[in-house]
């Protein structure tokens, strides 16, 4: 979540901090299912308008997002999306390679961009006078981006350096990749953002250009603008910029469904650069729908008791009583295209510790499956996440996030409005159920990452997979 070089490859953090702030804004709005600072609209060429009105300084947020993600890569092709959103800034018919940017920072304004696994957002942050001007630029860009090979082939040696740092020279990267991979295959889930080495280094303009006829229209699109700003004065500057650049009428890719899973698996990994252990596991949820949109609810809450902070149940397991993890998180991933994750991480103290992690990890689970967590764990869990909008409310910018990641995966802001009080509704009888629907061994996975060590160490649970190469 480090802005466009670390948006660009999304990790554990950024759908964390999704997950948490799409919870904390909602809690703080009105009773009332829409919240009254918040407008929407369409343009007749598809383009969804979404205003979020707030004066208090005169700027604004300003934000496209693309429904096309990693998610959306062809077969062969992964890291097509996250390619692409390097190429957005590369110049158009009246911008050469580079200007965009420059304009802004000469307008007194910030942009940058991410790719995300459902989705592709573009954001600017300027002075609320300067509106027309930043729609002036996006909507070029979306229609009139040109395409000159030695620049693409420059920004996808990019591309490639960006994967070196950021993923093959760090295991544990490497270790969710593996994970994912065996977790989500076939579905598109079970591809990195950034895309395997292999078949960035293939890419080419051609597939570029397909890429961006396909996905890159206002009615594959989401326009965003939160700050000081109404919805009149919004629309009549979207008709103009963007409502004259004609809809793709192209429908959305049919998905592969990713693989039914019957007994968890365990992945192995010793790598020479590992000087800490670690231990995750990973959950596969189930997909999104209203339908279960308050155990999901439940579920944040119970990774909330679970793994989070010193009062959580693994810290107090694991690091105060028994001393044999050196730190343990988790968090609750729901809110997707597809099917969602609940993962935990565990850092044993040390390699011989790591059979013990797992099962006192299994013990606590076991035991929100069978025993009612406490009126108290649950009242805290509540509290904390609502104390979270304190941050959420006083940032346009991450209003304007929360509202266009939900809405691009098919949510309304009437359903982020809602989830303030399922969050309130929620009983100890919720979370034993949401335990028991979601905490599947047999819909898990777990990987353990560590220095070189005897194989007679090695963890005994489920299959057994070393490091090789997947493609």
């Amino acid at each position: 979540m480090f802005f466009r070089s670390s948006f660009r490859s999304s990790g554990r953090s950024f759908y964390f901090l999704f997950a948490m702030m799409s919870i904390a804004f909602s809690a703080c709005t009105q009773s009332t299912d829409k919240p009254q600072n918040i407008k929407t609209d369409r343009l007749p060429n598809g383009l969804e308008i979404v205003v979020i009105t707030d004066k208090r300084a005169p700027v604004i947020t300003h934000m496209v997002w693309y429904k096309a993600g990693g998610i959306d890569d062809p077969q062969g092709k992964s890291g097509i999306a996250h390619y692409f959103e390097h190429l957005m800034f590369k110049g158009t018919d009246t911008l050469a390679s580079g200007e965009f940017s420059e304009k802004i920072a000469m307008m007194g304004g910030s942009e940058n961009a991410f790719t995300a696994h459902d989705y592709t957002a573009y954001f600017q942050r300027i002075s609320a006078d300067r509106l027309p001007e930043v729609m002036k630029l996006e909507a070029d860009r979306m229609a009139n981006l040109i395409f000159v090979e030695e620049q693409a082939l420059s920004e996808r040696d990019v591309v490639l350096e960006e994967r070196s740092s950021r993923t093959d020279s760090k295991p544990i990267a490497l270790l969710g990749e593996k994970l994912r991979h065996v977790l989500h295959k076939p579905h598109p889930y079970s591809r990195p953002i950034i895309g395997w080495r292999h078949e960035i280094e293939k890419l080419r303009v051609e597939d570029a250009k397909r890429f961006y006829k396909r996905f890159y229209a206002p009615d594959n699109a989401i326009l965003i603008v939160a700050g000081d700003a109404d919805m009149p004065e919004v629309k009549k500057l979207a008709a103009r910029y963007y409502g004259v650049i004609p809809p793709a009428n192209k429908p959305k890719n049919q998905l592969i469904e990713a693989g039914i899973l019957s007994s968890p698996e365990a992945i192995y990994i010793q790598d020479v650069r590992t000087h800490q252990p670690v231990l995750q596991r990973i959950y596969r949820l189930p997909v999104w729908s209203r339908d279960n949109t308050k155990p999901f609810v439940a579920l944040e809450l119970l990774m909330e008791i679970l793994s989070s902070g010193t009062t959580g149940r693994l810290y107090q397991s694991l690091i105060v009583n028994e001393k044999i993890a050196v730190s343990v998180g988790g968090w609750a991933d729901t809110m997707r295209r597809a099917h969602g994750e609940a993962v935990v991480y565990i850092s044993p103290s040390d390699t011989t510790h790591v059979d013990d992690n797992i099962a006192l990890l299994d013990a606590e689970i076991k035991k929100l499956k069978t025993q009612q967590v406490t009126l108290q764990e649950l009242e805290r869990a509540k509290t904390k996440i609502l104390a979270d909008t304190l941050y959420a409310r006083d940032s346009q910018f991450a209003q304007a996030r929360i509202y266009g990641s939900l809405i691009s995966i098919g949510l309304t802001v009437e359903d982020v409005a809602r989830w303030t009080k399922d969050i309130g509704a929620v009983s100890v009888d919720d979370i034993l159920k949401a335990a028991n629907l979601y905490l599947d061994a047999s819909q898990s996975i777990t990987g353990i990452l560590t220095p070189p060590m005897d194989t007679s160490n090695k963890t005994k649970q489920g299959s057994q997979k070393t490091g090789a190469p997947i493609s």
